[in-house]
């Protein structure tokens, strides 16, 4: 059982050049598609602070 657990921990500790390729490639799609997400998204309207009315407001106990 400890073997697994050892082969599991050097398999990603010491990941083969194709899996660190296939990772890297991950992470560029991720900040593109990060980058493109504010874009793509309208600003949404700033809205008027409203007032509190006494009876809105609940006491703390």
């Amino acid at each position: 059982m400890q073997d697994d657990g050892d082969a599991l921990l050097a398999m990603i500790l010491h990941a083969a050049p194709s899996a660190r390729d296939a990772a890297r490639e991950r992470g560029r799609l991720r900040i593109e598609r990060a980058t493109m997400l504010p874009e793509a998204a309208a600003p949404a309207p700033p809205e008027k602070p409203r007032s509190l009315k006494p009876a809105e407001i609940t006491p703390v106990n």
